[in-house]
């Protein structure tokens, strides 16, 4: 995650002071309101939650560490993408995951602690 500009934001005002009383989680995708984090600089917003994920995650089924990835390219992934390997879905271009460097392959925010379908 970028190291500049991220303000925790009450009242779903941005730091102009503009009301903004819902948001799209730039992680997750989806809506919220009331605090979130966000930067100016880079233009998102995040829920809190989001904002708090662990940068590594491990799974008991997977040898290689999840790391997390802050706004999933598909155009850079040799292929054009990948589904998530828990849940078989699509991970959207621009959202957040966990993945696997070494495997090529990942998993959604939501289904990285989940048991495989």
């Amino acid at each position: 995650m970028a190291k500049h500009g991220k303000f925790l934001v009450p009242n779903g005002k941005n730091q102009n002071g503009k009301s903004k009383d819902f948001f799209t989680c730039d992680a997750c995708g989806t809506s919220g309101h009331g605090f979130t984090y966000h930067c100016g600089a880079c233009k998102f917003d995040l829920h809190v939650e989001c904002a708090s994920l662990p940068e590594i995650e491990k799974r008991k089924d997977h040898e290689h560490p999840l790391i997390l990835l802050c706004g999933f390219d598909a155009d850079k992934v040799e292929g054009g993408g990948f589904s998530c390997y828990v849940c078989n879905d699509g991970i959207g271009k621009g959202c957040w995951s966990y993945c696997c460097l070494d495997c090529k392959c990942g998993t959604h925010l939501e289904c990285v602690g989940k048991l495989i379908r």
